[in-house]
This record gives C-alpha cells, structure tokens and sequence, in this order.
C-alpha cells in the first residue's frame, strides 16, 4: 500500500487520520523543520506526534532538494501569471485573516530560492524574527500552486527506479484545492479518468474516536485490512487499464474477492466493539489510450452493485447494498507519473452508520 500525502497543508483532519491509520501504509505531509512547535499547538496536530511515534506520519521539508525542482516552479508560476493578472496574487499589506494561518507557510518547508523568488517578485509578504524571514503570507491561488508542485516532484520522486522510500499518492479533503490544481482547463496535455467512489466500502471510526483505538485495530487486522487495500488498488489498476475493453467484464472478474474482503473486514469491525460509519472517498484513475476511446465522450455515471450486505450494528442505523459508483471525467495531466491515483476525501452531509 502506498503513503498518504496529504495536501495543502500539515495537519490533516481526523477523518483523513483515521483514513491513513486504517488503509495506508503511513502519511507524510510537507512540513517545516520546526513541525513538532507547530504540532503542539492544538489537539488535532498533536495526533501527529502520536502517528509519528508509531512510525505511521513522516513529515517531509523540501528545503535541501535539488535546484532542479526550480525550473518546475518557475514554470508553473509563469503557467499561472498566464491566467491570473499579477495584482490578483499579490497578498495584501495586511493579512486579512490574522487568527488564521491558513495562507502562511514556514520558510523552511520548501527550497529556499521559492521564497527568495516570491519576494523579489513582490508575490509575497514576509514575516520575521530577530531580523531573519520566518514565515511568507501569498496569496491563496499561489498556495495552492506552491503546494501542488512540491506534492507531485515527492510522488515523482519515490516512483523512479533508485526510489527507496514508499510510493506515494496524493491525499485530499478539499474540494476547492483539488480542483484548482487538477482542473483540465489551462493545463496541457488534460486527459480522460475514472472518478470512482468507494466510500460506502471502507468503515471509518466514527468522528471522536480515541486515536489509540484506531491504531490498535490497525495492528491487531493488519491482514484484513490489507487485504481490502490490496483488492482496491487492482481494481484501481484493472479499471484503469482495461475499462475500453468492457467495463462490466471488468468489475465482475473482481466481484467475489473484494467482497470477500469487504466482508472479513466488517466481521473485524463489529468485533471491535467501537462505532464505525460509512463516509465519501473518491479516487481518480488515469485511463489508458484505448480506455480513454470508450469513455469519451463523458458518459453517464453508474453504480455497480457488490453483492454484499453491509454490517449494520450501530444503534438506528440500516444495512444497505455496498456499491461503487463510477463517472467519467477529465483531469489535469500529473507532473509525477502516469499511473498516479489521486484521491479525494468529500465529507459527505449524513455519514452511514456502519
């Protein structure tokens, strides 16, 4: 199973927690030096230092990466001055949002010629202390570039040949960021995916749930559970590769397996005794040449039933048919690789008991 990158940002919310725990290897996020200050700091970011603890969080500071990660940035800054007048990105005199921190970003959390760039660009404001820039304030739409560059050079980077860390994916719960940096228009070489919802397969610990909980289930199913993710990513694989040649044939020939699966896992679930629900996560699929003919153009979105029951032991909740629901879509070409998964986290308004 790959790492959870989660992006924009340090801290992922719980429900990506509990998400990274249960289904992922670990999860990295791109963070300053100084993490550990910034993660004592509030009870959702102190989890990290628990996960780290454990060897399931690795924050990651692209402050000594190689110069040649420059001409990326530069480039995609010139892609974005293209589309977006220089007055919209510059930050104001003021941080408009002094309470929040949500536009700020440590000095030390990516190569510093960024930094220096986007100050003698005046696309950015500097913070300092004892006479030395701490932290830059720029504007949203820049952020979110500066994040998205830095996300896939990491996935490129663990993917080449001499890679020796884990393989990555790109990890996200907001909607708005997702698409800014993966929407097709202004990117060239935009191609076809396959947006596939799995939410109503994985059970999630129920919001509040003790995170020592979560990671003891972890251990004590790690064969369950790695099993689900394993029938999960050859579907990824499969749907992918082969969804021209006969979509239907396709998720038939995975049917018993990943419901098998599915099934084990809720058996282990309900033997925890904790209160799990069922919520929204959405992987996006590059498709090869010959299913990108089949799917374009875009065609209607369908649910594929699983044939299986799932468990239902939460007080007023019901059992229901587990489904995964499919659409077709288009997606921004991947600096990193073509066979990157992207994934997105929508929280839906009622989660499912489990």
């Amino acid at each position: 199973m790959p790492q959870m990158l989660y992006y924009p940002g340090m801290t992922p919310p719980e429900s990506a927690l509990f998400q990274a725990v249960l289904y992922w290897d670990s999860v990295a996020s791109i963070a300053p030096h100084e993490w550990r200050q910034y993660a004592e700091r509030t009870e959702r970011s102190r989890a990290l230092l628990r996960l780290a603890e454990s060897g399931l969080y690795e924050p990651i500071s692209l402050w000594g990466y190689p110069s040649a990660l420059h001409s990326t940035f530069e480039t995609e800054l010139d892609r974005l001055l293209k589309h977006v007048s220089r007055e919209d990105l510059v930050p104001p005199e003021e941080d408009p949002a002094a309470d929040a921190v949500s536009n700020w970003y440590s000095v030390s959390r990516f190569p510093p010629a960024w930094t220096r760039l986007l100050l003698e660009e005046g696309l950015a404001r500097a913070r300092s202390s004892n006479d030395q820039v701490t932290e830059v304030w720029v504007d949203t739409k820049l952020r979110h570039m500066i994040f998205a560059v830095a996300a896939d050079h990491l996935v490129r980077d663990a993917a080449g040949k001499g890679a020796t860390g884990p393989t990555r994916s790109t990890y996200t719960t907001d909607k708005d960021f997702f698409w800014a940096v993966n929407a097709p228009s202004g990117h060239e070489g935009a191609g076809p995916c396959l947006e596939v919802d799995v939410g109503d397969l994985l059970p999630m610990p129920a919001p509040g749930t003790d995170l020592e909980k979560v990671i003891a289930f972890r251990t004590r199913y790690d064969d369950e559970r790695r099993r689900v993710m394993h029938e999960l990513r050859k579907m990824q694989f499969d749907l992918g590769r082969y969804y021209g040649e006969n979509p239907h044939e396709v998720m038939e020939g995975m049917r018993l397996e990943l419901r098998d699966a599915i099934g084990d896992l809720d058996k282990a679930a309900k033997a925890s005794r904790m209160t799990w629900v069922r919520g929204g996560v959405f992987a996006f699929v590059a498709v090869t040449a010959g299913a990108a003919a089949t799917i374009l153009p875009m065609s209607e979105p369908f649910s594929w039933p699983l044939g299986l029951q799932v468990a239902s032991w939460a007080a007023l909740s019901m059992a229901g048919n587990a489904t995964i629901n499919l659409a077709t879509n288009k997606i921004a070409a991947s600096r990193a690789s073509d066979e990157v998964y992207r994934y997105l986290q929508r929280t839906r308004d009622d989660f499912r008991h489990a």
